[in-house]
């Protein structure tokens, strides 16, 4: 699970220690600009192969770096989350998908960041 905050144009998301170690992977610090969405929802299945490196229990958790619709993703979610979805441009992963940290909601996470890109919605 993670938590969001914009520093200085620089979308951060912060994941909790043990999150990191399941996905080999430290916290994503990504450019505003190369954000082209952000919304909330349901996290997409993971097929069994396509991870890189991270933790895959399909229907448990998905932590890491998968590959997902013709491009690099990252996940950190537990399954039957509602989960923050990011659409990203000229970054390693072309989408993240997390889990976000009460008291944020993945809802209010996508608003904050779309109103910060200029998206305009949730």
């Amino acid at each position: 699970m993670a938590t969001i905050s914009i520093e200085g144009g620089t979308l951060i998301v912060a994941l909790r220690t043990w999150d990191k170690i399941l996905a080999v992977h430290g916290s994503l610090h990504v450019p505003l600009a190369h954000v082209t969405a952000a919304a909330s929802g349901p996290a997409p299945d993971v097929p069994w192969f396509s991870k890189l490196i991270g933790t895959n229990m399909p229907g448990v958790i998905a932590a890491g770096t998968f590959f997902d619709d013709g491009g690099w993703a990252f996940y950190d979610y537990r399954a039957g989350t509602e989960c923050l979805l990011l659409d990203l441009d000229h970054e390693y992963y072309k989408k993240a998908v997390v889990e976000i940290d009460s008291p944020q909601t993945a809802a209010g996470a996508a608003r904050q960041i779309a109103a910060a890109i200029g998206q305009g919605g949730g």
